[in-house]
């Protein structure tokens, strides 16, 4: 894993199923509000708020390449997780 794309964020659960969370990933500075990380568990589309907290994301208000981008992501999870069962 590589520690300098991860950026800490306050300890919660993912709002979809509830894995703890406490770090995204990315390439850029923290997360702001309007990132969209994905839930590393369950590969749900969240929405960074205000105090960073996480929403679940409506993933219909993404333009085609977030879309993509995001798709991208989940279906690397889901390999991951198939590879580790």
């Amino acid at each position: 894993m590589n520690l300098e794309n991860e950026h800490l964020m306050p300890l919660q659960g993912c709002p979809y199923c509830g894995h703890r969370l406490d770090r995204a990933g990315g390439s850029g500075e923290q997360p702001d509000v309007g990132d969209i990380p994905v839930c590393i568990e369950c590969g749900t589309a969240l929405e960074v708020g205000p105090g960073r907290l996480l929403f679940v994301m409506n993933i219909d208000s993404l333009s085609p390449e977030e879309l993509a981008d995001v798709r991208k992501i989940q279906t690397a999870i889901a390999e991951l997780r198939k590879a580790t069962q």
